[in-house]
């Protein structure tokens, strides 16, 4: 497994640089100089998506999958490692969504909790939308799957404006700290299913 992660950081070493240098220009640009922290850990978990996307392009692109079937290397331990790279990638982006906001704290004052409620919250959805797109990577691939992306965004959004309209009440706080507190635990069961939903798409894609 070990091996299998080294091999996607070392070919995702330039993209990943060039990510936390994008990163950390908006942050500047459009977090700290507005004072909006939400939107470093909005950008950085979104970003941590197309650390996965890549990988996966990369790979189907080379032909690693049939490849890589030839060696003592199970179906598990190769849909694992994708996921693993997303936790990596995720909790990356965390570790520098809050590094940027300690920065900002010097320019704004800003809650130590709020930013680390912000920053999980946004890290918890991305794992959600990681554990969403993964299973459609393995079956439809990386282009298929790409124009799915839109809709599995926009979705959302959609939704939110759709309650808005019905004339809904918003939720109170209680609500919304309850939310966030079971939120990890609903980020964590929908990512174990995925992981095993993707390991049968892949048995049944390369049996």
């Amino acid at each position: 497994m070990r091996a299998l992660l080294y091999k996607d950081l070392r070919n995702l070493r330039r993209y990943i640089s060039q990510l936390l240098l994008i990163c950390l220009a908006f942050g500047l640009l459009f977090g700290i100089s507005n004072g909006n922290l939400s939107f470093i850990a909005g950008y950085a978990a979104m970003l941590s998506l197309m650390i996965l996307l890549n990988s996966m392009a990369y790979d189907e692109q080379c032909g690693w999958y049939r490849c890589a079937l030839t060696m003592p290397l199970s179906r598990k331990m190769l849909v694992g490692s994708k996921y693993l790279l997303g936790l990596l990638a995720v909790g990356g982006g965390a570790v520098f969504s809050l590094l940027l906001s300690v920065i900002g704290s010097f320019f704004f004052s800003v809650s130590p909790l709020e930013a680390l409620a912000t920053t999980g919250g946004c890290s918890c959805i991305a794992l959600i939308f990681i554990a969403i797109l993964t299973p459609l990577l393995f079956r439809y691939g990386t282009e298929k799957t790409r124009l799915l992306m839109t809709l599995i965004f926009v979705l959302p959004f959609l939704l939110i404006l759709f309650l808005d309209r019905l004339g809904l009440p918003m939720p109170s706080e209680e609500m919304v700290v309850g939310m966030l507190i079971a939120l990890p635990f609903v980020a964590a069961a929908v990512y174990l299913l995925s992981f095993l939903l993707s390991v049968r798409i892949f048995r049944m894609r390369l049996p």
